[in-house]
C-alpha cells in the first residue's frame, strides 16, 4: 500500500518532535473537502484528495448562487464550481478521480479502497449526498431519469419532467426551462421551496414554459420511442411524455463505502476523522455551511497534530483518544441519535 503525503521531503513539512508527518486523506471534492484541501495545504500538509465525479460536488447544477457573500449578483453554479478548481490549481493540489470503494480501520489508520488501496492516519470525509429514489419499478431507458440535471444542461427543446417541489425542484425547473418545457410535479398541495423561487416559478408557469401538477402521485414508469412516459394520478390518471424525468425528491448521506459497523463506532467522529458539509448537514446544503466546515476541519486537524505528540493517536484507537484541551474538537452532537438540538441523523438524510 502506498501514501502519497507519507514522506516529509514530500510533504514539504517537518516537525521535529513527528517520526513522520501524519497522511491526511480527503474524499469528495465538493466545497467542504476543496476548503479543507486548500487550508490543510496552506499548513503545509499535502492531502489526498479523492472526487468520482467532478470537482465541485452539486454546484453543477445550480442554476444561481444568490447567497454567497461576496457576490450580491450572483454566481452561477457552474462558475462557482470552476473557481474552486482554479483554486486547487492556485495551490496545486492534485485531484485523485477515482471512487472510494471502502474505508476500513485498522491498526490505528484508515484503509481507503480505490483502484489501488492507500493508508491514512486522519480522514476527512467530505462525500455529499445522493439522491433519494422512486419506490417503483423503471423502465430499461432508466438513463433516461436523472438525479442531477448537469448532463442536460444544454437540451434544447425538449420535454423534461422534474419530480418534486423543494429548492432544488424549482431551481431545476428555473434552470431547465429557458429553453425546454417543464412539467413540474409535486405529490403534495404546497410548494416547499424558498419564496423567491416559488415567485419564480410562477412568472414561468404564466408564461407557459412550465406545467404545474400538484397532488400528483407518479404510478408507473414505461418506456416510449426517445423517451418516457409517466402515468400520474391526480383527480384521473393520465400519461404524460418526457424525453427526460429528473428526481428531485430528497436527498442522504453518501456514505455506502463506509460499513454501518463503522459509523455506530464512530457516529460523530473524533480526532482523526471528521464528517463535513453536506454529508452530515441534513437539510442544511449551503455552499456556505459546508466551506465553513471544512475550513474548520483543517484548524482542528493542524491544533491536533501541533498540541499532541502525534505518535499517540497513531498508536491507539481513534474513539479512545483522550480529549483535546476542552473536549473532542470534532465535537457536533450525535449524527446517529438524532438528539432535539442535535444534526439530522446521518443515514436517514431529510
Amino acid at each position: 500500500m502506498t501514501c502519497v503525503s507519507i514522506d516529509i521531503n514530500h510533504c514539504g513539512y517537518y516537525n521535529p518532535r513527528m517520526r513522520r508527518i501524519p497522511c491526511i486523506a480527503i474524499i469528495g471534492a465538493g466545497p467542504a473537502g476543496i476548503a479543507a484541501a486548500i487550508q490543510l495545504v496552506r499548513y503545509g500538509y499535502k492531502p489526498m484528495l479523492f472526487e468520482k465525479n467532478k470537482p465541485g460536488g452539486l454546484l453543477g447544477n445550480a442554476f444561481k448562487v444568490e447567497n454567497y457573500p461576496g457576490f450580491p449578483e450572483g454566481l452561477s453554479g457552474i462558475d462557482f464550481a470552476e473557481k474552486l478548481s482554479a483554486h486547487l490549481k492556485k495551490y496545486k493540489i492534485p485531484v485523485i478521480m477515482q471512487e472510494v470503494k471502502s474505508v476500513v480501520h485498522k491498526k490505528g489508520q484508515y484503509i481507503i479502497e480505490a483502484e489501488k488501496k492507500m493508508k491514512a492516519d486522519i480522514l476527512v470525509i467530505a462525500s455529499g449526498t445522493k439522491p433519494k429514489r422512486l419506490s417503483l419499478s423503471l423502465p430499461a431507458r432508466s438513463l433516461k431519469i436523472l438525479s442531477e440535471i448537469y448532463a442536460i444542461r444544454n437540451e434544447r427543446h425538449r420535454t423534461i419532467a422534474i419530480i418534486g417541489a423543494g429548492d432544488a425542484a424549482l431551481d431545476y425547473a428555473l434552470n431547465l426551462c429557458r429553453y425546454n418545457k417543464v412539467i413540474l410535479i409535486n405529490r403534495r398541495d404546497q410548494i416547499k421551496g424558498l419564496s423567491v423561487l416559488s415567485e419564480r416559478l410562477k412568472t414561468e408557469i404564466r408564461n407557459g414554459r412550465v406545467k404545474y401538477l400538484r397532488n400528483a402521485v407518479i404510478t408507473k414508469i414505461e418506456d416510449a420511442t426517445d423517451g418516457i412516459y409517466l402515468y400520474v394520478r391526480r383527480n384521473s390518471l393520465k400519461k404524460y411524455f418526457c424525453h427526460h424525468a429528473v428526481l428531485a425528491i430528497g436527498r442522504e448521506p453518501a456514505l455506502d463505502f463506509l460499513p454501518r459497523s463503522f459509523l455506530k463506532h464512530f457516529p460523530n467522529g473524533n480526532r482523526s476523522l471528521y464528517f463535513i458539509g453536506d454529508v452530515k448537514n441534513g437539510d442544511l446544503r449551503q455552499t456556505s455551511i459546508a466551506i465553513g466546515d471544512g475550513m474548520k476541519a483543517a484548524m482542528t486537524i493542524n491544533e491536533v497534530i501541533e498540541s499532541l505528540n502525534y505518535s499517540k493517536l497513531l498508536k491507539g484507537k481513534p474513539n479512545l483518544d483522550p480529549p483535546l484541551l476542552k473536549g473532542n474538537p470534532n465535537s457536533d452532537p450525535p449524527l446517529l441519535k438524532g438528539k432535539p438540538n442535535s444534526n439530522p441523523p446521518l443515514l436517514k438524510g431529510e
